[in-house]
This record gives structure tokens, sequence and C-alpha cells, in this order.
């Protein structure tokens, strides 16, 4: 069995979060390597930033169950809500494991078309269907030797579940067209948002594959459990962002931040980072106030504000600055009267309020509109045109502030 090697003596800890601060782990968090306090300090990761920072006694706990596992081979099964983080977690125990120096391979379950799961997962032969001009190695091959990462586990549908099954307890798999088995060597972590005990009494989960999967559980809690970890946070967030959009923000109100520790966060550490990055954006001060933040909440149906930006008739009030109309961010939507708008409308409405957004939060100036949507500044013209939006400048003088 094909391993990585284990730390040397001249490492101080051989804990996980030592090894992920001497690897550089997690693309740039940044990891204290003491051990008696495993924290994960935020950090911004382009792709999925995400966060393991805690102070709360519940996470904290669950981070030295990782130190203890993450060496271990076993199987694992991570729970928790969407946005918490599963997948860096599982990236975590994969880089502190001694399976670090060999694949890991991450696979959304949930994302995969029914017809491509088989292939996907274990591959298949030259000529085995029509298309099968090669052979494909799928992602037990992939990952051999190190992570096979499972995530939206629940999703996976009954006979692929028995297949999973077979490789799991079997360590080999099938491939599409092969006349033979091949050995594979894979750890095997997974993941799901969803309540698999209860899948598997209503039958839509084997009860032989949980029970595989789950030899050691972590549940990560959420980040509404844990809200003391928000303003470290958000210190992080505010001062990455402020530079990466070259904005003056330093810090926040007082209702500011009253308003986001009420908040649900139900889309946790991943809907917080978003929300953080447009208040930069759209911030029109040093500092962020509550109509900066357009927090909404789910509620029987429906989609409101937590900003004070609404007027009476429940519709985005108006405002005025640099010269440019603009709507605070807000989306009513009704699943009680019956009328909701067609689709095309409301996708209308909500693009012609983004590019209101945009533009005021630049000035006016189409480029830096452009930059901060992170489409070209032709796209904001055709959006404008189709949109009919004119700006204020543009009705005086007939030409904009940057020219174009």
């Amino acid at each position: 069995m094909r391993r990585s090697e284990t730390p040397t003596s001249s490492d101080s800890s051989d804990s996980l979060y030592s090894w992920i601060a001497r690897c550089g782990c997690l693309a740039g968090l940044r990891v204290p390597t003491c051990s008696s306090c495993p924290l994960i300090a935020w950090s911004p990761d382009e792709a999925h930033p995400c966060d393991f920072h805690s102070e709360d006694a519940s996470m904290a706990g669950l981070l030295r169950k990782v130190d203890r596992v993450a060496g271990n081979d076993c199987t694992l099964l991570l729970l928790g809500e969407t946005g918490v983080g599963k997948d860096r977690l599982a990236r975590a125990i994969h880089r502190g494991s001694l399976r670090s120096k060999y694949p890991f391979v991450h696979v959304n379950c949930g994302a995969l078309p029914a017809p491509l799961v088989e292939g996907e997962l274990f591959g298949h032969r030259k000529g085995a269907f029509t298309g099968a001009d090669q052979d494909y190695r799928g992602a037990f091959q992939r990952a051999e030797g190190g992570t096979l990462f499972l995530n939206e586990i629940g999703t996976m549908q009954l006979d692929i579940q028995h297949k999973i099954l077979g490789a799991v307890e079997n360590h080999e798999v099938h491939p599409l067209g092969a006349s033979r088995a091949e050995r594979v060597d894979v750890r095997i972590i997974s993941a799901t948002n969803q309540d698999l005990r209860s899948a598997v009494k209503q039958g839509g989960f084997r009860e032989d594959l949980y029970y595989r999967l789950s030899v050691l559980t972590l549940t990560i809690p959420p980040l509404r459990e844990r809200k003391s970890d928000l303003v470290r946070l958000l210190k992080g967030m505010l001062a990455h962002f402020a530079e990466k959009h070259r904005s003056d923000v330093q810090g926040l109100s007082e209702k500011a931040m009253d308003a986001l520790l009420a908040h649900g966060w139900r889309g946790n550490v991943r809907e917080l980072v978003h929300v953080v990055e447009r208040a930069v954006i759209l911030a029109q001060g040093p500092r962020l106030e509550p109509s900066d933040l357009g927090l909404t909440t789910l509620e029987d149906g429906e989609v409101k504000s937590n900003g004070s930006c609404a007027n009476g008739n429940g519709s985005a009030a108006p405002s005025r600055g640099g010269g440019i109309e603009t709507r605070a961010p807000i989306l009513t939507v009704s699943f009680r009267d019956g009328k909701l708008p067609k689709l095309k409308a409301a996708e209308k409405a909500f693009f012609k309020q983004m590019i209101q957004d945009y533009l005021h939060a630049a000035k006016g100036r189409v480029r830096t509109a452009a930059r901060l949507a992170g489409i070209t500044r032709q796209a904001v013209e055709r959006r404008m045109s189709t949109l009919k939006l004119r700006r204020k400048d543009e009705d005086r003088s007939g030409e904009s502030p940057d020219g174009t």
C-alpha cells in the first residue's frame, strides 16, 4: 500500500495542524500549530473561501477529533449544512494523512447526470458504448493511493450505491466494458447535508453502505451556533475584499454588526463571504451600514429583506449617488398571493437592479462596473441597452464619465 512519508523527528508536532501549517494546506489558510488550541483562521481562497476558525467548544472538539483521525485510514462521513465547509475539512484530513502525497479526488455526486455516474466513478474501456473512443480512468482509479471524496453522497441512486459498497468492501472496481475487476487502494471520505439515517429508514439509502461509510462520523456545527466567530472572521474578510475591490471600507457600524449577529446564516460561512464581498463593493462610506448588507431571510415561502431599504409597498426604495439612480439590494417574492411574475420578467428585474448597483458602486464608470461584475465592458453596455438603462450624465451631455 502506497503512502506518503510520516513526519520526521524535526517536526514540532505530529498533529494535523502542524502538518497543515508546514505544507501550506487549504490554499492559504493560516494555521497555528499549537495542538492545545487547534484553530484554522479564515483566509481568502478564490475558488472556495471557507473557514474552520473557532473558539466555540463544539467546533474545537470537532477539530481535536480531526487531529486524532487524520493519520488513521478509516472511512469518514462528514455531516453538516450547506456552506459549513465539508469539502475543506476533507482536504484538511487528506493533507494531514499518510496519503497526502497522492491524489485527492473530489466527486460531487449530486452534479453527475445519472447516465454518466458509473463511468465517472469506475471508468470505462474503449468501445464500451457509443462515443467511448478511448479508455477512461474513473474517480476511484484517479485517486489511487490517495483519498476519494464523495460529496453529497446522499443523492446517489440505489444501483450505484450497491457498486460503491462493493468497491469499499472489496477494494476493487469493474470499469464499463472491462473483462475483469481492477484493484484500487483509496481512502473514502464522504459527505452530505442530508439525514442519512432517515434515508435508510425510508429505503432511499442502503443500510450496509451507510455503516461502511460511517466508521467515524464528524458533524460540523453551523455558523449560527458559533456566532462568536463572526467578529474575527469579518476582520479578515473585510481586509481582503477591501483590497481586492480597491475599497476604502475599514469596518462596520454597530447596527451592521447587530444585523449580522441576528441573521440566521442558513448558507453558513459561504453565505457570510458572499454578503461581505457584496457589501464592500456597494458600500458608500468607510463603514458598512445595515443597508449595505442586503441580508435576506427565507420564511414561509417568502424572501424578505432584513435591511431598512424597502419602502411602504415592499419595493426597493430608490437612492441617488454619483449622478446615478440605483436601488438598494432587495428582492421580494411572495408565494401566497398567486401573483408570481414570469421567470423572464423576474430575471430582467434582477439584472436591471444588479447593473444599477454595479454602476452606482463604480460612480458611473462602465469599465469599473464591468470589473466589479466580472464581465466585459461590452457585456455591461449590452445589458444597459437591453434594459434601457441610461445615466444622468449621459442625459445631460451625451457622454459617459469614462468616455465609453
